[in-house]
């Protein structure tokens, strides 16, 4: 049955690429029926739906999918993409939100974050306003200075990574694209492709050290508006 359910997944995985969807949709039910704790197939049957337009069946696989192994990084990423479909943006943010911190090197998630704050503009607007409400009374109240000034922390969900994102390891028929060209994949990271498919994806970098987020403060005007930072 295991045999079955990784040649049905991986046909599955070619059906995809080729955009052959229903095929892959078939085989991957009948994997799912085999193998229900691969979660993987979960995933991939939420993508299926995704590329056909169908959200609400691609949330009930992401969130079986989030059920199974809470660890998954892309079930949140399935989830999250379903509900920014459906039109739940701030649910959409929630989910990828809390994912991009548990899984911060997860590029996709990061992405998928930007997309829902840029479809929800008063979702951060909404939790600015919430963190700094009773910023506004005690600055119109100071009878400082007219250089004193306040500033408010930037939301992680404005923070940007301060890297250029890195090259697309391929696998040994150069399915990544010219982005991976001359980066063979090799080892675990061989087999994954062969497994998974286009679906799968890994990048490369050179970076001696971890970087840091910077922290971008907004200054507060007395009547409780943000404004962007100038030197």
């Amino acid at each position: 049955m295991a045999e079955r359910a990784a040649a049905l997944k991986a046909s599955a995985n070619k059906a995809i690429a080729q955009k052959k969807l229903g095929q892959a949709l078939a085989e991957l039910n009948e994997a799912i029926e085999l193998a229900p704790d691969d979660v993987a197939l979960w995933s991939n049957r939420a993508y299926v739906h995704e590329l056909q337009k169908e959200h609400a069946a691609a949330l009930t696989d992401a969130q079986e999918c989030i059920r199974r192994s809470p660890n998954f990084a892309k079930g949140y990423l399935r989830a999250g993409r379903a509900l920014l479909a459906l039109n739940r943006q701030e649910e959409a943010v929630t989910m990828l939100l809390g994912a991009s911190e548990r899984f911060p090197q997860d590029y996709a998630l990061q992405e998928a974050l930007n997309d829902a704050h840029q479809a929800t503009p008063n979702a951060v607007a909404a939790s600015e306003a919430s963190s700094m409400q009773t910023a506004p009374s005690a600055v119109s109240e100071s009878k400082g200075l007219s250089s004193s000034y306040y500033y408010a922390a930037v939301p992680a969900s404005e923070r940007k990574l301060p890297v250029q994102q890195p090259a697309r390891i391929a696998d040994e028929a150069g399915r990544a694209g010219p982005a991976g060209a001359g980066l063979a994949a090799s080892g675990a990271i061989k087999q994954d492709l062969e497994q998974k498919g286009s679906d799968s994806y890994y990048y490369a970098h050179d970076r001696a050290k971890d970087y840091h987020v910077p922290t971008v403060p907004k200054k507060i005007d007395a009547d409780g508006k943000l404004r962007d930072y100038k030197m």
